[in-house]
């Protein structure tokens, strides 16, 4: 009884371990997740190659290829309208800007005006701290956006890589994933 519950507990702090280690090392397994998915979801693909009498690591390697070459394909479609929008928004950024000054400008007056505010020493004073503040979220930002494209990058270098080794090895990673559990039964 005490063993059982012993190899429980342990089982427990095992999977909390591998939960906390998950978390902090997601980022760098999101490539693998994708490669995993992506296996997946061609091994049919592959096996009804397989039974045509087409190798297996050729069969794999037809089928990433195509898989990514209709990834880019979308992609290459996609990206014109979204560059379209893009130069849209940022023509039309400045009218926002202005427009937000123009408003911002009315507010400063109208409280002069109602003396909540007695000079302009005093919105400075107000301002100033906010404007650091926004301008340090804005570097912030600009930094974790650059973090973000690399990782994106990483992904798109990656995941092919990653893809192909499990694909090919897809039916032998699977039969030993299920002699694995079934030893533990």
């Amino acid at each position: 009884m005490n063993s059982i519950f012993n190899k429980k507990i342990l089982s427990l702090i095992f999977l909390a371990i591998l939960i906390i280690l998950i978390g902090y090392l997601f980022e760098i397994l999101i490539p693998f997740f994708f490669g995993i998915l992506v296996a997946y979801l061609l091994d049919p693909l592959v096996d009804y190659l397989e039974k045509n009498k087409i190798k297996r690591g050729i069969a794999t390697t037809i089928i990433i290829f195509l898989f990514f070459l209709i990834i880019l394909i979308l992609f290459f479609l996609i990206f014109p309208i979204l560059s379209i929008q893009l130069k849209n928004f940022l023509i039309e950024f400045p009218t926002v800007i202005n427009t937000l000054n123009q408003k911002i400008n009315f507010i400063i007056e109208y409280l002069q005006k109602k003396a909540f505010l007695q000079s302009n020493s005093d919105i400075l004073n107000n301002i100033l701290p906010n404007f650091s503040n926004l301008i340090t979220g804005f570097l912030r930002n600009i930094v974790s956006s650059s973090l973000a494209v690399f990782n994106i990058i990483t992904i798109i270098l990656v995941t092919p890589i990653v893809s192909w080794y499990f694909l090919k090895d897809w039916d032998d990673i699977i039969i030993n994933f299920n002699s694995l559990l079934s030893s533990k039964t």
